[in-house]
């Protein structure tokens, strides 16, 4: 799939693209060989995340006080879901950050085991190694449950489907769609957007420390 175009984006979109090129951009300034190139792809892939968790929250509320019976609402929320299922916008600079940070893995291994240096380091350094590798593991994982690489793809897909399923029914209501929406938002788990927000800081203060 290719990336929708900035007209069609939410302004949540936009903004964490804005973000997640800012942080490419330093990225790029980085050696590869530096840690602090792979700590800013380690902020790439949250905000990816982070961005893709806001415009599903941003959809939700959108549907809650959309009024299905004024056509240009209805298309504008239609437009928004299949932009966020179908637009390889943050899904791509997840795929990418994850791209960069398997790279990270073998550079960061040879500084781990890097002759004539203190036990300490070493040791600090294998440990942060193991902290890097569970976190990318996470981030794949979390990847997979978007749809995997390719074709459609959001955060709760079948849910997203169903609401899009409900719009282009003639017979659906303002007040179901609104009802489907607000369970939805009632019963959303974060558990995943906390979790990868936690250990994307632990990784990144793991190899600051480990590896200056």
């Amino acid at each position: 799939m290719e990336p929708a175009s900035a007209s069609a984006l939410s302004a949540v979109v936009v903004k964490a693209m804005e973000e997640i090129d800012r942080l490419i951009t330093e990225a790029n300034k980085i050696a590869a060989d530096d840690s602090e190139h792979y700590r800013k792809w380690l902020e790439v892939a949250l905000r990816a995340i982070q961005g893709l968790e806001k415009e599903y929250e941003g959809i939700l509320g959108q549907a809650v006080k959309s009024d299905i019976a004024n056509a240009k609402r209805k298309k504008e929320l239609l437009d928004r879901i299949n932009t966020y299922i179908h637009g390889e916008n943050l899904r791509l600079k997840l795929k990418e950050a994850i791209g960069h940070l398997k790279q990270g893995h073998n550079v960061l291994s040879k500084h781990a085991e890097r002759r004539f240096q203190l036990s300490k380091t070493r040791q600090s350094r294998e440990e942060a190694l193991k902290e890097y590798d569970l976190h990318l593991q996470e981030l794949q994982g979390y990847l997979g449950s978007l749809g995997d690489w390719n074709g459609p793809s959001a955060v709760a897909l079948d849910d997203l489907k169903e609401l899009e399923a409900l719009l282009g029914m003639a017979s659906s209501s303002s007040k179901q769609l609104q009802k489907a929406a607000q369970v939805l938002q009632n019963s959303r788990d974060k558990s995943k957007l906390l979790t990868a927000t936690e250990n994307a800081a632990k990784t990144i203060d793991a190899l600051r420390a480990a590896f200056r």
